[in-house]
């Protein structure tokens, strides 16, 4: 694992909670608990470390049901972050792809659910300052998910405003998986790339 790759309190164990054997040349994460947890969390993420980046991933994830999801996601703490997730969507059956913000345990919608075909998808963010933008691509070009989205909320001084006291160690950029479900299904990362854009 890279060096620059941290998780949320205590370390996440090998074969248990993630896999690079499972599938040769992925990342395999097995779904944890929801972003707003205190335990048992399946993320791995970088800090920022600068004021304008490109973070991309690439995914293959199959849920089963609305409980299984995974993806990428901007993270300051169980009370802040914006998450681009992929989940099954019982209603249209399909897989979908959408974004969910949480702004001191506020949450709002910030995109459309898109549906997606088979296969794997990739996902990337470009933040500028305190904006953040989404795209994916299944088969052809990048496409936007959603509107620029604020990012503000994931700043000590946010956070400290809010709170009267600061909650995680700055704000991350990574990857994750949940299942509320059973806890048995997992999404392989073929890669995770983050460049400071000029």
């Amino acid at each position: 694992m890279p060096p620059t790759f941290k998780t949320l309190r205590t370390p996440l164990a090998p074969e248990t909670d993630y896999s690079l054997t499972a599938r040769p040349g992925w990342l395999r994460l097995y779904g944890g608990q929801t972003l707003s947890s205190h335990h048992r969390q399946t993320l791995f993420a970088r800090r920022w470390q600068h004021f304008a980046f490109t973070a991309k991933t690439k995914i293959d994830f199959a849920p089963q049901n609305f409980q299984q999801v995974a993806g990428l996601v901007l993270f300051y703490d169980t009370c802040n972050w914006i998450y681009a997730y992929i989940t099954w969507d019982e209603r249209i059956n399909a897989r979908t792809l959408q974004i969910l913000r949480c702004d001191y345990k506020d949450f709002t919608y910030g995109s459309k659910a898109i549906p997606l075909p088979d296969g794997e998808i990739s996902l990337k963010v470009c933040v500028n300052g305190a904006e953040a933008q989404f795209y994916y691509r299944a088969d052809g070009d990048w496409q936007p998910l959603g509107g620029v989205q604020p990012a503000d909320h994931l700043s000590d001084d946010y956070v400290e405003t809010r709170r009267g006291r600061c909650a995680f160690t700055g704000t991350m950029v990574g990857i994750c998986a949940q299942d509320m479900d059973a806890h048995q299904s997992h999404a392989d990362f073929a890669c995770f790339d983050y460049a400071e854009q000029r």
